[in-house]
């Protein structure tokens, strides 16, 4: 099959290798389409080579059952089924997961296996393009459980990127709240002006808080510690992207405040399998607005340049097809 792999030597390279041999529950699916997250940018690092293994990235997959047909999406992980966190439905926290295009290979290539429980079917008219988000929009969709959605509450999101506008769009579907994304980058206003016009989503340069629930959808820990001093007393902060490494000291002044204000926060990591179909049910039912955060799909060959334009943050979601790949490679 063909495939875009990561080799250490090599860096990102389309490689023509063996067929899948399905282990286990596991089912050799066809690859229809699949997302690019900026997790995936890490591959593209000029770093990258001296430390990550060989793998096949690609996780935000659409994929057909090569038995039946039918079309879904999978959830990316892989849990052991039987810690707590399993049987408590928290299979996101499984303290053995593997996830797809991360600890196995995924979906940059014409075929990706995974357990079959893993398929969650997308209905017929939701185009590939906006199945791939359904991974996105449940990891927002997790964070947003973790807190309550109190009626009339005000929100920040700290970073005006593609995950910044899913947290303000839901954010606002799920209840009757005030959100507003806060992002001092003005290219972002013209990348996104007719998604934030569709949804009536504001974007600001600063914030004029207190605000009830704040979110860093950024990895800056400048962002973090704008995200902590926004909130009011007794508000609730949601940590959902990791920080970059450099500058992510916390200062005492910062935990202070969590102390005296007594601020609320939470962690929010990957989404369940429930989960995924909440977020399918939540595109189906906004698609005409949720499109306008979806460029169309480029073809298999394009990954490289597609991925390059998402890391370089030109675009907002992207997407590869590849069914059928005798097309793409034209």
């Amino acid at each position: 099959m063909n495939a875009w792999r990561f080799e250490p030597d090599s860096g990102l390279v389309l490689r023509s290798l063996p067929e899948l041999h399905p282990q286990g529950h596991e089912i050799v699916f066809d690859v229809l389409a699949c997302g690019l997250c900026r997790s995936d940018c890490r591959f593209l690092r000029p770093d990258a080579t001296a430390t990550a293994k060989a793998i096949i990235p690609g996780h935000e997959i659409v994929v057909a059952d090569p038995g039946s047909g039918a079309r879904g999406i999978l959830w990316p992980g892989r849990a052991c089924g039987a810690c707590a966190s399993c049987r408590q439905g928290r299979e996101n926290l499984c303290r053995r997961m593997a996830v797809l295009g991360v600890d196995r290979d995924g979906g940059f290539a014409e075929r990706v296996a995974a357990p079959a429980e893993n398929l969650i079917p997308v209905k017929a008219g939701i185009p590939d393009r906006l199945a791939v988000l359904a991974e996105p929009v449940a990891c927002c969709l997790n964070a947003l459980q973790q807190v309550q959605l109190e009626e009339h509450a005000r929100i920040a999101i700290f970073g005006a990127g593609p995950f910044g506008h899913l947290f303000a769009f839901l954010a606002t579907r799920l209840g009757p709240v005030r959100a507003v994304l806060i992002d001092p980058d003005a290219d972002r206003k013209q990348i996104t002006r007719s998604f934030r016009d569709a949804a009536a989503i504001p974007l600001v340069e600063r914030h004029a808080g207190p605000f009830d629930i704040a979110i860093n959808a950024t990895s800056s820990p400048t962002g973090f510690a704008q995200m902590l001093a926004a909130l009011g007393p007794g508000g609730r902060g949601i940590l959902f992207s990791g920080l970059r490494p450099t500058g992510a000291t916390l200062t005492a002044e910062q935990l202070n405040a969590i102390h005296y204000r007594q601020l609320h926060l939470v962690g929010a990591f990957g989404q369940t399998r429930a989960q995924i179909g909440q977020a399918l049910d939540l595109i189906d039912k906004h698609r005409d607005t949720l499109s306008l955060l979806a460029d169309e799909p480029g073809n298999f060959a394009s990954l490289p340049v597609r991925l390059a334009q998402r890391c370089a943050r030109d675009t907002l979601f992207q997407s590869i097809s590849l069914a059928p790949w005798a097309a793409c490679a034209k």
